[in-house]
């Protein structure tokens, strides 16, 4: 048998390592080889089917003034997408969605992706609801959540904003008029069809 420098086989010393070349025989050093590959195998199995591999957070969506109060939606890390608003409000669609209740934080629209924070809060943006006899758009904010087509000329005074909800459409079928210093912006991922557009 091949002996080490210290007197013990040189198999012993390289498999075992120098914190357990102390022990006196094989078979305590395999028992303690055991010991410590069992409790490996134990922790390693508890971290694996007890850890969450897919941990959940608390959504936090406030109506800003829609119907209802604040509603918490538990998300996974996995799907962290914006869900369909639950609120309504009369008169008014959701334009988007904001981190800041008067809406000068981050944006986010339906199926958009949030940070992975637990009590993340997104505040409801509201717009005038578009409806088929809207046809004079102000200095104000509106919203698309239906489809709508408007068959007389849009006419804009002032600077409008339009949020398109995405899956809607606009049809403004004798166009959408902007003279003079009025303006529109236009957001979202809906389609608008300004036949005869000017």
């Amino acid at each position: 048998m091949l002996k080490s420098g210290i007197n013990k086989p040189l198999w012993r010393s390289f498999i075992f390592g120098s914190c357990i070349l102390q022990d006196k025989t094989v078979g305590e050093t395999m028992r303690k080889a055991v010991f410590v590959l069992v409790l490996f195998v134990v922790l390693f199995a508890l971290v694996s089917c007890c850890g969450d591999s897919d941990p959940e957070f608390n959504l936090i969506l406030d109506a800003n003034d829609g119907s209802g109060t604040s509603s918490t939606i538990r998300i996974s890390a996995s799907d962290r997408k914006v869900p369909a608003c639950p609120f309504t409000r009369d008169g008014y669609g959701l334009a988007v969605w904001n981190t800041k209740q008067d809406g000068s934080g981050t944006v986010y629209r339906k199926g958009d992706v949030i940070p992975s924070v637990d009590n993340y809060t997104l505040y409801a943006q509201w717009g005038i609801a578009l409806k088929e006899s809207t046809t004079e758009w102000t200095s104000a904010t509106y919203a698309l959540d239906r489809d709508v087509t408007i068959s007389e000329r849009v006419v804009i005074s002032g600077d409008a904003t339009l949020y398109l909800s995405e899956g809607y459409t606009l049809i403004a079928s004798e166009g959408i008029n902007v003279p003079g210093e009025s303006s529109i912006t236009i957001d979202g991922s809906g389609v608008l069809n300004a036949i005869g557009q000017n």
